[in-house]
């Protein structure tokens, strides 16, 4: 079986799923993958040829647009595996809907890392970390920092986890060890995490919590449906973590939300570098 890895541009290759990384390594270990990066002036019809060669075609950030034209006379290609990001990205619905290729995305590989990300930037939070390295390194800290009650210990906190899948899952198992009250909505899994409360809606999630953590998947249902009504249900100093795609929350309301509250506008105005370093890895992520 012959693999292809395409690459748009040359630094394309380098990076967590580039040429050397533990991926490509352990698929060359075991396959006959080539890699290779299209020039800029290349055709559609031009990539078409190429990846008729191979039965395999790895796609991810750095991929091309897969050609349409495949769909009908795909040669050799009977399987795509998109690694990361949004397969709409560089594959089209003729492709998608193809009787003559298979397409997937990696399962569930990228749970725990993603779910270790999402509970890091929890406890980030939570103890107010990214305040503190930054005072630190300016040679103080400000002792009347005012800090919301929902802060300083996840222990028994009520927690919401939107999406239940393999990450959803996973974050549930981290957060065990803290004893917290967890709610979950997920209309589409049927195997729920042990002691999560599942709900009916997300008007009823946010109204049962302090913290929403949100891992579902990007549809045309998710997407913006973390409104500016559901984010007002949630308590003065409540917590949103998000590292699923940034398009389910309407971030033109959480940021009025930040601004609706005066202690929760003084605490974000005292914790500015806090918001910026976790908004940061969020975006990275």
């Amino acid at each position: 079986m012959k693999i292809l890895k395409l690459y748009a541009e040359e630094q394309r290759k380098y990076g967590s799923y580039g040429t050397d990384s533990p991926l490509m390594n352990e698929v060359r270990k075991r396959y006959d993958c080539d890699e290779i990066v299209l020039s800029a002036d290349c055709s559609e019809e031009e990539k078409a040829e190429i990846i008729r060669k191979y039965d395999v075609l790895l796609t991810m950030w750095a991929s091309p647009h897969v050609p349409n034209e495949l769909a009908d006379n795909p040669g050799k290609l009977r399987y795509i595996c998109n690694i990361t990001g949004e397969i709409s990205r560089w594959i089209d619905r003729e492709i998608v809907e193809s009787p003559h290729i298979t397409i997937t995305n990696w399962g569930d590989a990228p749970a725990f890392g993603i779910a270790e990300g999402a509970m890091t930037l929890l406890l980030a939070v939570i103890k107010n970390i990214p305040y503190y390295v930054h005072a630190a390194g300016e040679g103080k800290v400000e002792k009347e920092i005012v800090v919301p009650s929902t802060q300083g210990s996840l222990y028994k906190k009520r927690i919401g986890i939107y999406g239940l899948g393999a990450i959803g899952s996973k974050f549930v198992q981290f957060l065990r060890p803290f004893e917290p009250v967890m709610y979950g909505f997920d209309p589409f899994v049927k195997a729920i995490p042990e002691g999560v409360t599942i709900v009916d809606s997300l008007e009823e999630l946010l109204d049962k919590v302090q913290i929403l953590v949100i891992h579902a998947g990007l549809t045309d249902q998710t997407r913006g449906s973390v409104t500016k009504e559901l984010l007002a249900r949630l308590p003065d100093g409540g917590i949103v973590i998000n590292t699923a795609r940034g398009q389910i929350i309407d971030y033109d309301a959480l940021k009025a939300e930040l601004m609706s509250s005066e202690q929760d506008w003084m605490w974000l105005r005292s914790t500015i570098s806090r918001i910026r370093t976790i908004r940061s890895v969020v975006w990275r992520m």
